[in-house]
């Protein structure tokens, strides 16, 4: 028997009951994909198919937004990531993590050719459009922090390193300083 595949996001259904987490009938974790897909771009091609997110069991400090759907016996959770990622999650009662992985690339495939042509639309738009658009400065500053972050943690664990490797050579030169004085 052929396993089934998602066509088209029409074949998905809002889920209005949340994932089974205990007891009989307990969900397991499947797969979890990670597509290259803007967080705007997929909640614009999701809004546009399934209107506002429906699901609110999930970490504010991580998430803004997230969709729950079903397919067939799957359970499928998509949304944005800390701010600048976004996530497909796919569970199954029977842990089949191979079709949960072809399912969470067909979503992506169909919300890209959905965003090829909203982009289209969108583009024709701001050509009619007399108002100005203004970036969103936040997420260029959080990036340039966070890589200085990295950059100066780097620099610490690199002087801490230096200074271990330089310690004995310090104690000998104070060591031949003491003795000549």
């Amino acid at each position: 028997m052929k396993p089934e595949s998602i066509k088209s996001l029409k074949d998905l259904q809002l889920c209005h009951e949340e994932l089974p987490t205990s007891g009989i009938g307990i969900i397991q974790y499947a797969y979890v994909h990670r597509p290259e897909i803007q967080p705007f771009v997929l909640y614009s091609v999701m809004k546009s198919h399934f209107g506002e997110s429906n699901d609110l069991s999930f970490d504010e400090d991580k998430t803004q937004w997230q969709y729950l759907l079903k397919f067939k016996d799957f359970f499928i959770e998509v949304g944005d990531w800390k701010l600048l990622n976004t996530s497909i999650r796919v569970y199954h009662e029977q842990d089949d993590r191979e079709q949960a992985e072809r399912h969470a690339r067909q979503i992506e495939t169909l919300v890209l050719s959905n965003a090829d042509r909203q982009r289209k639309t969108v583009a024709s738009k701001i050509k009619e459009c007399d108002h100005k658009l203004l970036e969103n400065s936040f997420i260029t500053y959080y990036q340039t922090a966070e890589n200085l972050l990295i950059v100066s943690k780097g620099i610490d664990d690199y002087r801490q390193q230096l200074c271990f490797k330089f310690s004995p050579l310090k104690r000998v030169l104070h060591n031949l300083l003491l003795n000549f004085t």
